[in-house]
């Protein structure tokens, strides 16, 4: 594929895709299968050009792979400037497999406007896409700010009773904490203009220059970046945003949310923050373990008595967060790569559990704990695959979570034995409420709803066609993840030293041509 713009055409198609089904919908009125149809399609693309990055990022070890570079606006330094490296491939693999599985859990003929649904779904990915690979910090921001429109659109517009509040303090939030970002940004450009002789945005420019922001600038750009971060997580206290979004969104919504988005802003973390501020992030570290550890008790004690499974699994999800940046704050290598195989894993098994709890919800028509009871005796396919969600979720040894939260913990108690101790003791109430959730819907008599008709399908209780396309190759990833975990942190591994290794306490110098050609990309 040499001269192909593969890591463009990952950011462009979704946007193209959308287009088309758009256009599809126009053209034949109800026509639900055909538009997601297309749109599954639409996500294989994706997801084939998402896996053809696979060996050029092996190739060039933790070096950017399939560079990009465009001059944009030269006079402020802004370029469009994209690559990849193992970091962003495993995110960026995790957002391309989840964008085909979303698609299927809805039902496009009991779904208003089924075109723009899915329009709005693909184009959320793309900008997703372009989070992960956005090596100019204004490109990163402009994705950063054009996937909120998509998900704004999508809860508002598709969402439960309490949708426009929930969609309303989402936006605010997140546009809250973009505009600091925006205003890191702009002091990360104006304070190290003089000493490097010139703006620059890019992120391997600065890097290599060692570019340092003095004096209380440095602290204000920090703390911006931060407070981005930490709200896109979502990092205990900055989630009020969360719960609400997370049970009102349409489930394809809340999937994307709690798979991928919520990742960028551990990602952020690791890829910007950390790097960016080596000496800040080192001081400020074991207050970003103690918010994390915080928000890891703080969810699971409250997922403990959720009675809405969705808000359960919310908190669930903002416990698990906590415990990744906790990790990505330890600041060693094996609780790095844990954090990253981690994200990897959460994305993975959270989609699976927000689409059972969905298929339950079809069946049933509520999402109570209470309407539930002894579903296991008319969907036994369904509680099989029930079961192995939520030993997934729970963190059986064998399964992709045990291995990420076990390197996590382990890089955790390196930094800090007491934090990493009261980490597990949440990542122990983990096991109370997911199995509480299962046996609630799956054991004991048919009580509640159960014991009606199913809701959805004529009656049908047990697992549909669409129902396998979205937990055989999730689950099959976890499995796969379980069984052989060094896959992603042999990928991340070489990058995680290279983004380490490029920020060197050392004094600032000129940006030259050295840092303009990093790893033989020229600009067009």
């Amino acid at each position: 594929m040499s001269g192909f713009p593969l890591l463009t055409a990952l950011v462009v198609w979704p946007a193209v895709a959308a287009l088309l089904v758009l256009a599809l919908g126009l053209a034949r009125s109800g026509a639900g299968a055909a538009v997601r149809a297309a749109a599954v399609a639409a996500a294989l693309v994706e997801l084939a050009l998402a896996a053809a990055a696979i060996g050029p990022v092996v190739a060039a070890g933790g070096a950017y792979a399939l560079g990009e570079r465009v001059v944009w606006l030269p006079y402020l330094g802004i370029d469009y400037r994209l690559g990849v490296d193992g970091i962003s491939l495993v995110l960026v693999l995790l957002t391309a497999l989840v964008g085909v599985v979303l698609l299927f859990t809805f039902d496009p003929a009991r779904t208003p406007r089924p075109a723009q649904f899915v329009a709005l779904l693909l184009l959320a990915e793309g900008a997703a896409m372009g989070i992960f690979l956005a090596l100019d910090l204004v490109l990163f921001y402009l994705f950063w700010e054009a996937v909120l429109v998509p998900v704004y659109l999508l809860i508002a517009g598709w969402g439960g009773e309490g949708r426009r509040a929930a969609a309303m303090r989402f936006l605010i939030m997140s546009l809250v904490g973009s505009l600091f970002m925006l205003v890191g940004i702009v002091g990360l450009g104006t304070s190290t203009a003089p000493v490097l002789g010139a703006f620059t945005f890019d992120l391997p420019d600065l890097l290599a220059a060692h570019a340092v922001i003095p004096g209380a600038a440095g602290y204000l750009a920090f703390f911006a970046f931060a407070l981005a971060f930490a709200i896109k997580g979502p990092l205990f206290p900055f989630h009020a945003w969360q719960p609400d979004a997370y049970a009102e969104a349409p489930t394809p919504a809340t999937i994307l949310l709690a798979s991928v988005l919520s990742k960028a802003g551990v990602y952020g973390f690791l890829r910007f923050l950390i790097p960016l501020f080596p000496a800040l992030s080192h001081r400020f570290a074991d207050l970003f373990i103690l918010l994390g550890v915080a928000g890891v008790l703080y969810g699971a004690f409250i997922a403990l008595v959720e009675r809405d499974m969705k808000r359960l699994m919310a908190y669930a999800s903002l416990s698990h967060m906590g415990l990744m940046v906790a990790g990505a704050f330890a600041m060693n290598a094996v609780a790095t790569e844990g954090t990253v195989l981690q994200m990897v894993s959460h994305g993975v098994v959270i989609a699976a559990v927000f689409a059972f709890i969905a298929m339950l919800e079809a069946r049933v028509g509520s999402r109570d704990i209470g309407a539930f009871g002894g579903l296991m005796t008319r969907a036994p396919i369904l509680a099989g695959f029930g079961m192995l969600v939520a030993l997934a979720a729970l963190g059986l040894p064998g399964l992709s979570s045990f291995a990420g939260e076990f390197l996590l913990l382990l890089g955790l108690f390196q930094r800090s034995a007491w934090m990493a101790v009261v980490a597990t003791a949440g990542v122990v109430l983990a096991a109370a409420y997911v199995l509480r959730l299962y046996q609630a819907s799956m054991h004991g008599p048919l009580s509640g709803r159960a014991e009606g008709d199913g809701v959805a399908d004529g009656g049908r209780v047990d697992l549909r066609a669409r129902d396998y396309a979205v937990l055989v190759p999730l689950m099959a990833v976890a499995v796969y993840l379980g069984v052989l975990p060094r896959v992603v942190p042999d990928r991340v591994a070489p990058s995680l030293a290279h983004v380490s290794a490029a920020a060197p306490a050392a004094a600032p110098q000129a940006v030259g041509a050295g840092t303009r050609r990093l790893n033989g990309e020229g600009r067009a």
